[in-house]
C-alpha cells in the first residue's frame, strides 16, 4: 500500500463522520460529533503509525538510493581518471618510440626498456573492476590494441638479435612501423571515449 493510498484512506474516514452530521449543528449534535470524531481519530491511530512508517520507509529509500548512485557515479570517475592517465602515458611512449626509430642514435637496450613499458602499461588497462563501467565499444577498442603491441613487442625482439646489438652500436634509423601509427589511433579514439564517460559521469554527481 502506498503513502497516497493510506492518505486517501485517511480522508474518506473524515468526510464519511462529516457527512452524518452535516445536517444537525446544534450544541448537542456538536458534542455528539466532537466525541464520536475523537474516537474516528482514535481509530485512525493505526492507519496514522503506519502513514508514518511508509513515509519515512520511502524517504530511507530514496536517501540511499541517491547515496549509491552518487557512489557509483564518484567511482566511475576515479576509474575514468585511472584510464585517461594511462592511455595518455601509452600514447606518450608509443610516440617516444616513433621518435627514437625515426631519428635513430639510440642503444638497443633503449629500445627494448620503452617497448616493455609500452607493454605493461597497456596491460594494466585490464583491471576487471573497471570493465562493469565500460561499454561494449570502449572494450573493443581495449582488445583490438594487442596486435600493434605485440608486433611492437616482436620488434624488440628482432632488435635484440640485431648485428647492432651484439656489436654494442647505435641503432640507426629505421621505417616507422605501420603499427605503432594504429596504436596512435587507437589510444586517442580511446582518450576520447574516457573523456566522454567522465564528463558524463561529472555532471551526474
Amino acid at each position: 500500500m502506498t503513502v497516497l493510498d493510506l492518505i486517501f484512506q485517511l480522508v474518506i474516514v473524515i468526510l464519511t463522520e462529516l457527512a452524518r452530521y452535516s445536517f444537525c449543528w446544534s450544541i448537542t449534535c456538536v458534542g455528539n460529533f466532537i466525541n464520536h470524531f475523537a474516537g474516528v481519530i482514535t481509530k485512525a491511530i493505526p492507519l496514522l503509525a503506519a502513514l508514518l512508517a511508509t513515509f519515512v520507509a520511502d524517504r530511507h529509500i530514496a536517501y540511499t538510493s541517491k547515496n549509491r548512485d552518487h557512489d557509483q557515479a564518484f567511482e566511475v570517475t576515479q576509474i575514468t581518471h585511472r584510464y585517461i592517465a594511462i592511455a595518455k602515458d601509452l600514447r606518450d611512449k608509443a610516440k617516444y618510440l616513433k621518435e627514437m626509430l625515426t631519428n635513430g642514435g639510440h642503444p638497443t637496450q633503449a629500445f627494448l626498456i620503452i617497448i616493455e613499458s609500452i607493454e605493461k602499461r597497456y596491460e594494466s588497462l585490464f583491471e576487471k573492476d573497471a570493465y562493469k563501467y565500460l561499454d561494449g565499444k570502449t572494450v573493443d577498442k581495449i582488445n583490438s590494441m594487442s596486435a600493434n603491441v605485440f608486433c611492437l613487442v616482436t620488434l624488440g625482439s628482432s632488435l635484440q638479435e640485431s648485428p647492432a646489438a651484439k656489436s654494442s652500436l647505435l641503432i640507426q634509423p629505421l621505417p616507422t612501423p605501420k603499427n605503432i601509427d594504429l596504436l596512435l589511433e587507437d589510444v586517442d579514439s580511446l582518450l576520447k571515449d574516457l573523456v566522454e564517460l567522465k564528463e558524463k559521469t561529472m555532471r551526474d554527481l
